[in-house]
């Protein structure tokens, strides 16, 4: 376990920080899990699951189930639109301990977060500027190989 401040100014203690998991790129590979209430995440935190992620509004349930585990939290895309809202929610979910933040929004919002220093994270297909509609992003991830050569065939 790590010991951490969070960005609230807590000291806690994590399983991974965000620091990890840019030094582990290309070198090692973590489990993931969606949890929406504190027993699920108490669940994955006790088999030993790496990350976390939840919607900003379910942040604090998740927390008070998985006291030490990296969570990232999603900004729900309909509900914040404005650069404002944006950041007022990422800085509240932050604030309330959240280690990253995760979202589907396209670059201009993800370029509001990082300038900001504000740990940020999306799928590749989500950046996509010009994605068609119909693109199955889930097909984009099951492996690199397939993922290098969809996104290719998009900007083709």
């Amino acid at each position: 376990m790590k010991n951490i401040y969070t960005y609230g100014g807590c000291p806690e203690k994590r399983n991974l920080t965000v620091y990890d998991l840019v030094n582990s790129k290309g070198k090692a590979q973590f489990t993931q899990v969606t949890a929406s209430t504190c027993e699920e995440a108490k669940a994955a935190e006790t088999a030993g699951i790496d990350i976390l992620s939840c919607s900003t509004d379910e942040y604090l349930a998740v927390r008070s189930g998985a006291k030490e585990t990296l969570i990232i939290s999603a900004l729900p895309p309909v509900k914040y639109i404005s650069a404002t809202e944006i950041l007022r929610a990422a800085y509240e979910a932050l604030e309330a301990g959240s280690d990253a933040i995760y979202t589907t929004r396209g670059i201009p919002a993800i370029e509001i977060l990082a300038r900001e220093d504000i740990p940020v994270m999306t799928h590749r297909s989500s950046c996509r500027e010009n994605q068609p509609r119909s693109v199955d992003c889930e097909q984009l991830g099951k492996t690199q190989t397939r993922h290098m050569n969809c996104t290719a065939s998009l900007s083709g």
